[in-house]
């Protein structure tokens, strides 16, 4: 199998409205930490398959769609396009069954897309694919039980190693990543982010995906709302996480 990975900036306009928070009425203001787009591609047996993960609040099904249509027209079959969740982002349309992604936003996400996936294919190389899982404490709770419950949230990763080592790192935590507050103005991948400058090292890359995070969220184990919060947090995972390949 051969695996490429491909990375662009989501730009981001001072003012235009933020995702994440019902309540939330004031625009962008700066960036805290750059929002990016991230693209792996696995392609064996003339087949190439891509994930998508955008530093968005959601994806909508409007700009999934192009965005599978632009990618077939870089030799790419079949994707998978995810958001990160982050709530410290711009809106995109992010409501229940989901609404027309802001244009502007689509236009964005889709030129970054389409740039990280030429960039992940030209960075194709021959690799072995395992996966792991750790099970985190002190990471995540229930967010709305009546009283906060330990729970060892269990965070996958799929390791990618080469003829040089492991060279790349997906994640999948089920965690809501919502450290930063509402009255947060500058743009953040939040606790994504932080888990993949947390994993990320000179020669190997780190993606940080959202799984079903249901429940689930940092409400009752952060110990505030600032970025050396999410510093703490990402710490633990890379901490417990092999990416030693067994």
């Amino acid at each position: 199998m051969r695996i490429g990975h491909g990375a662009q900036l989501f730009e981001v306009v001072p003012g235009e409205p933020m995702g994440g928070y019902a309540d939330r009425s004031h625009g962008v203001g700066g960036v805290l930490d750059p929002l990016e787009v991230h693209v792996v591609t696995f392609a064996a047996c003339r087949h190439r398959f891509a994930l998508v993960v955008a530093d968005l609040i959601c994806v909508n099904t409007d700009i999934a769609e192009r965005v599978r249509a632009a990618l077939r027209e870089v030799r790419i079959d079949a994707c998978w396009v995810a958001a990160t969740h982050t709530h410290a982002g711009p809106e995109a349309g992010c409501s229940p069954g989901g609404e027309p992604t802001p244009p502007e936003v689509a236009r964005r996400l889709l030129a970054a897309a389409v740039g990280a996936a030429k960039a992940a294919i030209a960075d194709e190389q021959e690799a072995r694919l395992t996966s792991t899982r750790a099970h985190i404490a002190a990471l995540a709770g229930r967010r709305t039980a009546g009283a906060p419950e330990d729970l060892d949230i269990p965070v996958d990763a799929l390791v990618v190693t080469t003829a040089r080592g492991v060279t790349g790192v997906v994640t999948v935590s089920p965690v809501h990543p919502t450290v930063l507050p509402a009255d947060h103005h500058d743009v953040s991948a939040d606790l994504n982010g932080a888990i993949r400058r947390a994993l990320a090292a000179p020669g190997r890359w780190a993606v940080a995906a959202t799984g079903a995070a249901g429940d689930i969220s940092t409400r009752h184990t952060r110990r505030g709302r600032s970025p050396a919060e999410l510093d703490r947090l990402a710490a633990l995972v890379a901490a417990e996480l092999p990416l030693t390949p067994s």
